[in-house]
C-alpha cells in the first residue's frame, strides 16, 4: 500500500504541485490507466474548495489550509481535508447540465469520474473522500 499527503495553502498557485505530485504517485501504479480521471476530480475538489469555501469572510480573511492525503491499495482513496468553515452539503449542487456556460460544473465532473464520493465532517473540518476501484481487476 502506498501512503502519501501534503498540506497546500488555499491558492490555486499549489494546484500545480499538488497534481504533479499525485501523477507521480499515481502514475507507477495499478491505476495509472485512472490517471485522468483521478487528477481532474482532485483538481475540481481543490478548486471548489479554494474557491468557495474560502471564499472571504466578514473580516476579508481567507486564510487557510488543505490536507491531502493518498492511499493506493486495492482502491484509490483521495480525502480533501480544509479548515474552512463548515460546509453545508446541501448546498452544493451542479448547475443544469442543459446550461452552457463556463463555470458551475466541478460537482458534476467530480461525481462522473469517481467511483463513490462521501462528505462528512472530521475533527471540526470539510472532509471530502474521493475513491476509484480498479476495474481492471474486477
Amino acid at each position: 500500500m502506498t501512503h502519501f499527503e501534503m498540506t497546500i495553502t488555499n491558492d490555486v498557485l499549489s494546484l500545480r504541485p499538488t497534481r504533479q505530485a499525485l501523477r507521480e504517485k499515481i502514475a507507477d501504479s495499478d491505476f495509472s490507466y485512472r490517471l485522468n480521471d483521478i487528477l481532474l476530480a482532485t483538481d475540481e475538489a481543490l478548486q471548489n474548495c479554494i474557491t468557495h469555501a474560502f471564499a472571504p469572510n466578514l473580516q476579508g480573511d481567507t486564510d487557510g489550509e488543505i490536507f491531502i492525503s493518498l492511499e493506493i491499495g486495492e482502491s484509490v482513496i483521495i480525502c480533501i481535508e480544509d479548515t474552512a468553515p463548515p460546509a453545508d452539503i446541501a448546498e452544493i449542487k451542479s448547475r443544469e447540465l442543459d446550461d452552457v456556460r463556463p463555470g458551475g460544473l466541478g460537482v458534476h465532473f467530480i461525481k462522473s469520474l469517481t467511483d463513490e464520493v462521501t462528505w462528512s465532517l472530521k475533527n471540526g473540518r470539510n472532509c471530502l473522500e474521493l475513491r476509484w476501484e480498479n476495474t481492471l481487476q474486477k
